[in-house]
């Protein structure tokens, strides 16, 4: 015996009985010991389907707990991919909105400059060569 209410082997010595053998005490004894027998062994195959079904559900939510886990970690890399783009490409509108600001700013102050020389009735060149460029003012 393995443990409370199995058992490992049944031996049984089966003789031909008579039809009052069969129909007196013995007959009812065999029986009921053949009825409890297939009766234990319908209850230990349930059990045993029971334990089965269970063990495929666990693991099938085991599986699919670690589908989800993937497809969410899956997920939050294409979100950081997507945020990481954006800020990207607002970083890069943003510096050029700055480089033309202040390329503007600088054609205001050349603006401005020549504006004040010409007031001062100043002549004034401006002078670009291969390496810089300048104002060449005379007057």
């Amino acid at each position: 015996m393995r443990g409370l209410g199995s058992v490992t082997r049944l031996l049984a010595r089966v003789r031909a009985m008579g039809r009052e053998q069969w129909e007196g005490r013995a007959g009812e004894r065999f029986r009921s010991g053949v009825k409890a027998v297939a009766e234990e062994g319908t209850k230990l195959a349930a059990r045993k389907i029971e334990g089965l079904a269970s063990r495929e559900h666990a693991a099938s939510e085991k599986d699919y707990a670690d589908a989800m886990k993937a497809f969410s970690e899956s997920e939050d890399k294409k979100m950081d991919a997507v945020l990481k783009r954006r800020s990207l490409e607002s970083r890069v509108r943003r510096e050029e909105a700055e480089a033309s600001l202040a390329e503007t700013k600088a054609i205001e102050a050349r603006f401005d400059l020549m504006q004040k020389l010409a007031l001062r009735r100043n002549s004034w060149t401006w002078v670009i060569d291969g390496r810089s460029e300048g104002l060449a003012v005379s007057g």
